[in-house]
Formats: structure tokens, C-alpha cells, sequence
């Protein structure tokens, strides 16, 4: 009897917190897609400005530091080229950020640099 009330104890505990996280994430509401302009000011405005323009300090560092405000830069590169740069970095220049930053968050930032461009 005592292994039959533990077992329908656990069972009971197992249930409501089953129903407790449903509810815990029905009332955050669906996932939503990473900011890509709140990632790119953390991360990225340092070098690239904030306005997708490199800092002066950054063009006096690096030689080949780009401009998101340059429709050109765009011209030539692909959604996926731009992801590889930033899951691989790009020379000694530009590092990666595979540890720092999830898949959707380098999507995120991929996507919001184009809107950058000087029109």
C-alpha cells in the first residue's frame, strides 16, 4: 500500500508540474524572433558605429573595416556570406561570434545591417 500512495504521490507532483510550466509559458506568450538592432548595438556598434558607419578609431585599427551604410557591401554579399563572417570572423580584424551568439541572433543582425544602408 505505502509503494502505491508514493507512486500516486509522484504522479500527482509530476502532473502539476507539467501543467505549471504550460501555464508558465502560455502566459509569456509565443517565442519571439532575437532583436537584431538590440544585438548589433551591444555587440556590433563598437567598430561599425551605431549607424552601421565604422567609429574613427576602428578605420585607424582596422584596414578593411566596412561601411553597412554601403550599398556596394551588399551588392556582393549574401544573407549566408554575411552569417559565415559572423560564425567565423573574418581575418584577425573581425572576430567570431559562434560563442557569444545563437544561430536566430546572427540571423537577427544579418537581416538589420542591411536596413542600414545610406539611402
Amino acid at each position: 500500500m505505502r509503494v502505491r500512495a508514493l507512486m500516486t504521490a509522484a504522479a500527482i507532483a509530476v502532473a502539476a508540474w507539467v501543467l505549471g510550466g504550460a501555464r508558465a509559458a502560455e502566459a509569456r506568450g509565443p517565442l519571439q524572433a532575437p532583436d537584431g538592432k538590440a544585438i548589433y548595438l551591444e555587440n556590433c556598434k563598437q567598430c561599425h558605429g551605431v549607424i552601421g558607419q565604422p567609429t574613427k578609431s576602428a578605420i585607424q585599427k582596422y584596414e578593411h573595416i566596412v561601411s553597412f551604410r554601403d550599398s556596394a557591401f551588399f551588392a556582393t554579399r549574401s544573407q549566408d556570406s554575411i552569417l559565415k563572417i559572423l560564425k567565423k570572423g573574418k581575418g584577425q580584424d573581425m572576430k567570431s561570434f559562434a560563442e557569444k551568439l545563437t544561430p536566430d541572433e546572427m540571423v537577427a543582425v544579418a537581416q538589420y545591417i542591411r536596413t542600414l544602408v545610406k539611402q
